[in-house]
């Protein structure tokens, strides 16, 4: 099997307590073990290791497997799809606006002055609810975004050429040396004091480009619970889904 290589199978012992393996064997040195928001687990294998090794390796982490993979489908529960029906809570920020279905509204919109999230009667012909959703949130962060970051610049007295938006899959940011930043849209679903977090790191690598411990001190200047904004991140960013929201009742894990 080629390095890097994925391949979804059951391992005897993964079968038995009833969770998919994905198994990789990569150019690596260690085996190491990972499970997803979905609880499925992730083996991550040397290329010549033995299969006998990994089954006793699966066997003797059976239970760190099963208590992580609880926690997480747990944590996953408080989690509901959209079905757009009305009084839907649409998280932003950290807030929550209802969903208010008019017939004068044209397309999904947040009413920051209403609180609410506003959508059409009737969708358009040939329109997906889930794109005009997430051009909701994009007009919705943008504005945050052209308010947020002049302040924050010149406090940190920083300059950034472009601000921009995209949907990153495994980062919160992208700061590049032209001064060029990019934010994850899907920021907008983390609480304000998160998502200002990750508008400081970025901009503070236009002083720091790494992350030195100069680089720390300096975000820390700007935000002394980053730690904790950071952990948030850690904990919660894979469950920050445009088609699903958080149940008013469920706390943060």
């Amino acid at each position: 099997m080629k390095a890097g290589k994925t391949v979804c199978k059951r391992h005897e012992t993964a079968k038995k307590a009833g969770y998919m393996t994905e198994f990789r064997r990569e150019k690596r040195k260690t085996l190491t073990l990972q499970i997803n928001a979905e609880g499925n687990l992730i083996v991550k294998a040397p290329l010549n290791m033995s299969e006998r090794v990994i089954q006793q390796f699966l066997e003797d982490k059976r239970d760190w497997i099963a208590f992580h993979q609880n926690r997480i489908l747990e944590k996953a529960s408080q989690y509901v799809d959209h079905r757009y029906e009305p009084g839907e809570p649409f998280w932003f920020l950290g807030e929550v606006y209802p969903l208010v279905k008019m017939e004068t509204v044209e397309k999904p919109r947040f009413d920051v002055a209403k609180k609410c999230f506003m959508m059409p009667k009737t969708g358009k012909a040939g329109t997906s609810v889930e794109s005009e959703v997430q051009a909701a949130y994009r007009a919705a962060f943008l504005e945050y975004l052209e308010q947020r970051i002049p302040i924050l610049s010149k406090q940190m007295n920083v300059n950034p050429r472009k601000i921009g938006i995209k949907v990153y899959k495994s980062q919160w940011g992208n700061a590049k040396n032209t001064r060029d930043i990019h934010f994850n849209l899907r920021l907008a679903l983390a609480p304000r004091m998160v998502a200002e977090y990750v508008l400081i790191h970025e901009l503070a690598h236009l002083k720091h480009m790494d992350h030195s411990k100069a680089f720390w001190r300096f975000v820390e200047l700007q935000d002394p619970e980053y730690a904790e904004h950071r952990a948030w991140l850690k904990r919660n960013g894979s469950y920050l889904n445009f088609s699903r929201y958080k149940r008013l009742e469920s706390s943060d894990l």
